[in-house]
């Protein structure tokens, strides 16, 4: 079936369709990837809007650029390069689509349905009966097949960033950085189901019938399916590639330090978009032109943080990412679409540790199979030695529920992460978990 292609393309997959995506035909609105994070913050639960970051400042939140806790002498920042990556899908889903396409399970059926009717022409009874016993037995398998693999699912994304900053000595700060957020989804259909056990219903009535003494069933066609399932995986991607300027200016004020921060950049978006039933599709039209398609963009983030002279160690935060939506039709006649996403964060930082939390106030609309998104997260940092730092957090959607890929749709993922900093450099590493997703976060920066 087509999923198991897609399986084969998933482990063998090229640099050209890691800059794609893919979606649901059946589906016509559907989001981008939310945007670049770190592995910091990855280890942190997905928090860090709040959080004193001057390596990922520019992905997280423009303001960060010019906190205050940049008390050091002026310095510059490099993160090169930070990756991220996490894949999910269905325990049973790789097995059970080999079983489906190894075995010629649809072709079989075609084939014995066929072979009945062909015996109604001078075929012994016994040879009636045996023809429509093979019939249903292929149907089965069919129905077997073909229905355990039904709303199954794949998910693979992708993150890579890099960024040089220049922050600290009270001075504005500003950044240069780019990105690329690659979302993969694909989703296996069982649409026969019908045509399947009419035949099945057809053909056991027919062999009743004539354990009863009427045999007139052994003489009449069953009802022939197509040589091509209907059954089908759709694929739908996105790729959101980012280049852009950060700059940000720390404003004092009568009992508080506020930054602001703004972040212009250029988006090239590309999408993929293809749908095939389980005989026709053909892993290389994952690269094919005629499912592609390609825009450049501009957009901007807005970033804000403030600190208070008597609660001087909290600070808060609020960003607008994305601020002009898009739209983007895809080759399958979808549209995806990029909408502004406004998070708000608040941290608190002790001697030696962070804890903090944050909420996306905007719903955000899933890729494919996917349900919408609204997290809630909640993060935090230990560093027991001043070159070694002990993340976790746990972050929820808030909106889950709602996916065709029920099974898949994660509402709550588990995060730990280790940071190293000796000297001028930076080691992050980090880890997250749901019931059926599992990911992975390494970056590495300096400081000059």
């Amino acid at each position: 079936m087509l999923m198991n292609t897609s399986h084969i393309r998933f482990k063998t997959l090229s640099i050209n369709a890691l800059a794609t995506c893919l979606t649901l035909n059946a589906v016509s609105i559907q989001a981008a990837p939310r945007g670049f994070t770190d592995a910091r913050s990855l280890g942190m639960g997905r928090t860090g809007i709040a959080i004193e970051s001057p390596l990922a400042a520019p992905f997280l939140n423009p303001a960060l650029l010019a906190m205050p806790g940049e008390k050091a002498s002026r310095s510059t920042k490099l993160l090169l390069p930070s990756l991220r990556g996490s894949a999910a899908m269905d325990e049973d889903l790789v097995d059970d689509i080999d079983d489906f396409q190894d075995n010629d399970r649809w072709d079989e059926f075609v084939d014995a349905v066929d072979a009945f009717n062909g015996s109604n022409s001078g075929a012994t009874e016994a040879e009636a009966r045996a023809a429509l016993a093979n019939a249903i037995d292929k149907a089965k398998a069919v129905d077997t097949s073909l229905g355990n693999v039904d709303r199954e699912a794949l998910q693979l994304r992708l993150g890579l960033g890099t960024a040089l900053s220049r922050t600290g000595g009270d001075k504005p700060g500003y950044a240069v950085f780019a990105s690329t957020n690659v979302e993969i989804n694909g989703i296996s259909r069982y649409n026969d189901s019908g045509t399947v056990n009419a035949v099945i219903d057809a053909a056991e009535a027919a062999l009743e019938a004539a354990d009863s003494s009427d045999p007139s069933g052994l003489s009449s066609d069953l009802e022939r399916p197509t040589d091509d399932p209907q059954s089908n995986a759709s694929v739908l991607g996105i790729a959101v590639a980012e280049v852009g300027i950060a700059y940000a200016h720390n404003i004092r004020l009568d009992a508080a330090n506020l930054q602001l921060g703004v972040a212009p950049k250029l988006q090239h978006v590309r999408t993929f978009d293809y749908t095939a039933n389980a005989n026709s599709f053909d892993e290389n039209d994952f690269d094919a032109g005629e499912s592609e398609e390609q825009k450049t963009v501009f957009n901007m983030d807005l970033g804000a943080s403030a600190q208070f002279d008597h609660l001087e160690a909290l600070s808060f935060a609020l960003v607008i990412k994305n601020i002009v939506p898009h739209e983007f039709d895809t080759a399958g006649g979808n549209t995806m679409e990029l909408n502004p996403l406004v998070q708000a964060g608040a941290a608190y930082t002790g001697d030696n540790f962070v804890v903090t939390a944050e909420l996306d106030l905007t719903r955000s609309e899933g890729v494919g199979f996917e349900g919408d998104r609204q997290l809630l997260a909640v993060g935090g940092e230990f560093s027991p030695l001043d070159w070694l730092h002990l993340r976790g957090g746990v972050s929820k959607n808030l909106k889950h529920g709602g996916a065709e890929g029920g099974d898949i749709d994660q509402d709550t993922l588990v995060s730990a992460g280790l940071g190293f900093s000796p000297g001028s450099t930076r080691i992050d590493l980090a880890a997250f978990v749901g019931e059926s997703t599992t990911g992975a976060a390494f970056q590495l920066g300096f400081l000059f």
